[in-house]
């Protein structure tokens, strides 16, 4: 697959829906998709209590290769989750 570069969305979040999000708990909205687009339960936060929530920009990438999550930094915008698709590889 070549590295299909597309822009950031631009129908973000308005602040109020964002803050709903914020209030329900994740596997609740795993469950609600049929897991679809969760992470592995492996991943956890880098010290226990902290959360957050945003909306995603998505990258999918080649494992090893880090021109798409580079490229992803460029479109960020504040207050966005990047969230890295590395076909399975950890």
């Amino acid at each position: 697959m070549a590295l299909d570069l597309r822009d950031a969305p631009t129908d973000l979040l308005d602040p109020a829906e964002l803050e709903i999000w914020r209030t329900i708990p994740t596997a609740v909205i795993s469950d609600d998709l049929n897991r679809t687009g969760a992470m592995v339960s492996a991943i956890k936060p880098v010290a226990p209590g902290l959360t957050f929530a945003g909306q995603a920009l998505t990258i999918r990438a080649f494992v090893g290769d880090n021109a798409a999550p580079h490229y992803g930094l460029t479109k960020a915008w504040p207050g966005c989750v990047i969230v890295v698709d590395a076909r399975g590889h950890t």
